[in-house]
């Protein structure tokens, strides 16, 4: 990037520059600032500290009230559903699923219906049966009078689970089309679940829910519809023990944590992926590390009594981002929204950064992908400031700041057990037409435009604004 001299007219901060036509100004698009942001400019809320009775969670949703004012839904392991009031600060009790939560099973999994606040609604998952019987559901409930309608469940999905009763899943999130990722752990079926193309254990699902409670699916997953021995649901196959998951809307694509086997190798996995495909697990782990004798990763093969799906795979693609066994939890890919009015927002220059975690060790590190998404260019720590204790979840808010699951304890509540939120106050921020009201913002841009069309000059790809330290520069690349 280069910088350029600009001048500010008015209040209002036009922007000119003598002989250049800008076409990034005509849509109101501005460039990553590449300004500092240090540990100093970060700030961290415990909105939900362990005093007040959380126990266990796992998984959130935000629901925003106002500029400021945001609820956030969470489940927790032993059932209960629960809200933080944005405005009051009050935790609020919603309600609790009957459930089955023996060894690491339970609720797992929450997120918020695309139209909540007219349908308030909400998907769940957990872990349900006995010794006899169990399985995995999603389910979807309702809010009445600010309480779970218990007694209007719709069951959306079942997923028979053996009875280890460990490696759940229960990640989701939603891509613009109203289809609905959701990852599901292996519960320890070995060959027979994560390597079964007729299983959906150890998979990451994409499906379409529909109103009268039963799904769809879409088309473009792994196996189409009609194809012997598969699960047309499967999106992602090979996965131990997905337990956390974000579909980035601007790339099109999903990241998600594969924890890896306990041991010292390097089977850590955080993953994107804009296509559907197979993992590996249990043949591979990591950078297509053999774990199973002879498996080849171009053409893998499961021989194995249990498989009741094909016995030619899909090949096994390698881990994104692998590193030595712990337990891998990754947040989203970060990108920068101009037009966002909030003051928390994290800065333009994190933009695509992708923020990954470890459950066991406390890390929070950023990567950044390649062009082609298959591979990490840089990889540095990150909120050295924010001391994270077994988390959970990572996520960003509406208002872009950033959400921490801390669960803490080991199945129990710890001292540390909360809900956390880092705001971003420092002065890094991109500023100009794409930062303004939306009338504003227009007549903005329509003088800028004039002026700049007066200068004669050519069209530049991208210019941005932003501010350093208080003072303005504009970008160019």
């Amino acid at each position: 990037m280069r910088n350029f001299g600009i001048n500010l007219i008015g209040v209002r901060g036009s922007l000119t520059m003598a002989g250049v036509a800008v076409a990034a100004l005509a849509s109101g698009a501005f460039a990553q600032a590449n300004c500092a942001a240090p540990e100093s400019d970060f700030s961290v809320t415990t909105l939900v500290p362990r005093s007040s009775g959380i126990d266990e969670p796992i998984k959130m949703d935000f629901d925003q009230i106002s500029k400021d004012v945001i609820d956030i839904y969470w489940v927790e392991r032993k059932g209960a559903v629960r809200k933080y009031d944005g405005a009051t600060k009050a935790l609020v009790e919603l309600g609790t699923i009957n459930h089955n939560d023996e060894f690491e099973s339970g609720v797992t999994g929450i997120i918020l219906d695309k139209q909540f606040k007219t349908n308030h609604r909400m998907y769940i998952y957990y872990a349900f049966g006995n010794a006899t019987a169990f399985e995995y559901r999603l389910s979807r409930f309702t809010l009445a009078n600010g309480k779970l309608d218990l007694g209007n469940e719709k069951i959306v999905l079942k997923i028979p689970a053996g009875f280890k009763k460990m490696h759940t899943g229960g990640a989701m999130d939603w891509d613009e089309n109203g289809n609905l990722f959701l990852t599901v752990g292996e519960n320890e079926g070995g060959l027979g679940g994560p390597a079964n193309t007729n299983d959906l254990r150890g998979k990451i699902l994409r499906i379409h829910p529909e109103e009268d409670g039963s799904y769809t699916v879409p088309t473009g997953n792994l196996f189409s519809a009609g194809t012997a021995k598969t699960k047309p649901e499967i999106y992602v196959m090979g996965v131990r023990n997905a337990y956390s998951l974000r579909y980035d809307q601007k790339l099109k694509g999903i990241v998600w944590g594969d924890v890896g086997p306990d041991g010292t190798g390097v089977t850590e996995e955080d993953n994107f992926a804009k296509t559907p495909g197979n993992y590996g697990w249990p043949m591979f782990a990591g950078n297509n590390q053999v774990l199973k004798a002879g498996s080849v990763a171009a053409a893998p093969k499961n021989t194995d009594g249990a498989n009741t799906g094909l016995t030619d795979l899909p090949a096994a693609r390698p881990g994104t981002y692998s590193y030595q066994q712990q337990c891998a939890v990754t947040g989203p890919i970060y990108h920068y929204d101009a037009t966002l009015d909030s003051k928390r927002k994290f800065p333009p220059n994190w933009e695509g950064r992708w923020l990954v975690s470890d459950c066991n060790n406390g890390s929070m590190d950023t990567l950044n992908l390649n062009g082609a998404g298959d591979g990490i260019t840089t990889h540095g720590k990150a909120l050295g400031k924010v001391k994270l204790t077994r988390p959970l979840d990572l996520k960003y808010g509406p208002d872009g700041a950033l959400y921490i699951i801390n669960y803490a304890g080991w199945f129990g509540a710890d001292a540390a057990t909360s809900i956390q939120r880092v705001d971003y106050n420092g002065a890094c921020t991109s500023v100009g037409i794409a930062s303004r009201p939306g009338p504003e913002r227009e007549a903005s841009r329509q003088r800028n435009l004039a002026l700049l069309r007066r200068g004669g000059g050519a069209l530049i790809p991208w210019v941005g604004l932003h501010m350093v330290n208080g003072r303005a520069a504009a970008n160019v690349r």
